[in-house]
C-alpha cells in the first residue's frame, strides 16, 4: 500500500464474431510505478493473478511482459535548476510542484545515463462545458501558445546550466 503501482489495460481483444464464443483473447497495457523494486515484482504478481483467474474458468493464461521504460527519477540539482529557471522566466505563480506522477516516458532512459529533470508544461484548455481533458484523451486540445513559454524555460535552464 505504500508503493503505488498502476496497471492499465489499454486494449482487450477476443473473438471473431459477435455470436461465437471466443476461443482465445488477449490484453495489452502498461505498468507504472514510483520505485524500481515495485516494478520488478509486478510481472510475477500479474502472472499469478492471470493464471489463477484462467484456471478458475478451466482456461490457461500466458503473460508476455516487456519493460519499455524505467521509472522517471529527476535529480535534485536539476529539479532545483528547473524551478529557478521557471521562476525567472515565467514567474513564481507558474511553478507547481508535484508529489509525484507516473509518466510512461522514454525520457527515463536519458535520466539513467545523465542527471536531468522531466518537467510538465501546462497546456490544457477547457471545452465549452468547462471540462479540461488530460493528455492521451481523445478530447485533448493543447494550447499551442504554451510552446513559446516552454522554449523560454528550456533556454533559461540551458543558460543556467552552462553558467555553473
Amino acid at each position: 500500500p505504500f508503493e503505488p503501482a498502476v496497471v492499465t489495460v489499454g486494449q482487450f481483444h477476443g473473438g471473431t464474431a459477435r455470436n461465437v464464443m471466443a476461443g482465445r483473447a488477449w490484453m495489452e497495457g502498461t505498468v507504472r510505478t514510483f520505485h524500481e523494486e515495485a516494478h520488478e515484482r509486478i510481472p510475477k504478481l500479474m502472472e499469478r493473478m492471470a493464471g489463477e483467474v484462467a484456471a478458475a474458468f478451466g482456461c490457461t493464461a500466458r503473460l508476455t511482459y516487456e519493460v519499455a521504460h524505467s521509472t522517471v527519477v529527476n535529480t535534485p540539482e536539476a529539479s532545483e535548476r528547473a524551478a529557478r529557471a521557471a521562476r525567472e522566466v515565467l514567474g513564481a505563480d507558474a511553478l507547481v510542484r508535484y508529489q509525484g506522477s507516473m509518466p510512461g516516458e522514454d525520457f527515463s532512459e536519458y535520466l539513467r545515463r545523465r542527471p536531468g529533470v522531466f518537467v510538465f508544461l501546462g497546456s490544457g484548455t477547457a471545452d465549452p462545458s468547462g471540462k479540461v481533458w488530460p493528455q492521451h484523451s481523445s478530447h485533448y486540445d493543447p494550447d499551442e501558445s504554451v510552446l513559446v513559454r516552454g522554449s523560454m524555460l528550456a533556454a533559461q535552464y540551458a543558460v543556467d546550466f552552462l553558467a555553473e
